[in-house]
């Protein structure tokens, strides 16, 4: 009986796939579309937030990184300060 539940438990944990989940397979077009969002900074009023936008060139297999604005109470859209740079 307890070794039916711990496989029941690995079932229901197992995480599924990203691939499985979408319906098919990752390819590499994916990577170059993804778009990583970090280095979250608050300005000192606390008015502000910026953070840093990355995404991978195919072309150049470099990276290009962007820095936004967004007002911190959620008021407007974010604001692109920053172009490749």
């Amino acid at each position: 009986m307890l070794r039916t539940i711990f496989l029941m438990c690995l079932v229901i944990l197992t995480p599924v796939p990203i691939s499985a989940q979408m319906g098919r397979q990752l390819t590499l077009e994916d990577y170059y579309r993804i778009k990583s969002v970090g280095s979250p900074m608050i300005s000192p009023s606390g008015d502000w937030i910026t953070f840093a936008v990355s995404q991978r060139i195919e072309e150049t297999n470099g990276t290009t990184t962007e820095s936004w604005v967004v007002r911190s109470d959620g008021s407007g859209i974010p604001v692109r300060v920053q172009h490749n740079g």
